[in-house]
């Protein structure tokens, strides 16, 4: 996993060296970077091909700390489902539709003979 890790570091000081002229948003920098690593470690893929699961990700992130401190009836949101229990319920199934299609792509690579192995990562695993 380091050397997936070097490789991102790597892509982000040559975007660095072609800009030589703009300012740089080092804090975009580092979360685009810090994505990207996540990205190669967990699904082996770059984190455009992942961005779409991060903004899912980002989205129920936001939803949970917007009902953190709420206090609720149990057992009444089965029956009575508020806007955000319905978004997070479709933020979920997209995420889980997302990786899916991630585990889905690495196998027909593997079967086309695209790859010889699953890779080296954290879906390597599964």
């Amino acid at each position: 996993m380091i050397p997936a890790m070097v490789a991102s570091v790597e892509t982000m000081l040559e975007r660095w060296r072609q800009n030589e002229v703009k300012e740089t948003e080092v804090f975009q920098e580092f979360k685009v970077l810090t994505c990207e690593i996540i990205s190669r470690t967990a699904f082996g893929s770059s984190y455009l091909e992942g961005k779409n699961i991060f903004d899912l990700l980002a989205r129920m992130a936001s939803i949970v700390s917007r009902n953190n401190f709420k206090v609720g009836i149990p057992g009444i949101r089965k029956f009575l489902k508020t806007r955000d229990d319905t978004e997070s319920e479709e933020l979920e199934q997209g995420i889980r539709d997302s990786i899916i299609k991630l585990i889905n792509r690495r196998e027909e690579g593997l079967l086309m003979g695209e790859h010889d192995s699953y890779g080296n990562d954290f879906l390597d695993y599964f």
